[in-house]
């Protein structure tokens, strides 16, 4: 199995004994890297793991996969398993290293449409996720939710009548805007 399969799929250990520090910014031919690879883990354990491991090694959060302009962040919530409460501190990391959160991908648009979806990352037990992204500045409700939309992200996140896609999303958007939260540009940051 090659460094990029062990992020992929293997364990800690085996990925462990098969890297070293200077490989913590490979990418494939494609353009995949490993830290791309190592948010898909399916393991929860190993994906926390060899992730913190890459990124304190000094792994590129912001790099941005040339095939579908996808972010880190685009392939981890692109995952179905998620534990908020394990996976939250990690996603902070990713954060802090420089992952974008407002960043739209060719086909997903951004990151947080797959909360809206509700697809891969079920909005009732995104709270922890929500706490991290939402305690930064910088969340930009008004991107498009595809290149060359009218449809932005806040529309998205409002709904309609009948339907509102994702509640809990939608309190921490209000929230976040609300006079004196850390959204509101007016605010101390």
């Amino acid at each position: 199995m090659t460094l990029l399969g062990k992020a992929l799929s293997g364990s800690y250990d085996e990925f462990m004994a098969a890297y070293s520090s200077e490989d913590a910014n490979f990418r494939s031919k494609s353009g995949r890297t490993l830290l791309t690879a190592a948010v898909t883990n399916p393991d929860i354990d190993n994906r926390i793991a060899i992730t913190m491991q890459l990124l304190a090694d000094g792994a590129d959060a912001s790099a941005i996969s040339p095939a579908e302009e996808t972010t880190v962040l685009h392939a981890f919530f692109g995952k179905r398993n998620h534990d908020g409460e394990r996976e939250a501190p990690m996603l902070a990391a990713l954060l802090d290293a420089g992952a974008d959160i407002n960043h739209v991908a060719k086909k997903w648009g951004p990151v947080l449409m797959f909360f809206v979806r509700n697809e891969f990352v079920r909005d009732r037990e995104s709270g922890p996720f929500y706490d991290v992204i939402f305690a930064r500045p910088g969340v930009d409700f008004d991107t498009p939710i595809a290149r060359n939309s009218e449809y932005t992200l806040r529309r998205q996140i409002l709904g309609s009548d009948k339907a509102v896609p994702a509640p809990l999303l939608r309190q921490f958007m209000f929230a976040y805007e609300a006079p004196g939260g850390i959204g509101d540009p007016r605010s101390e940051q």
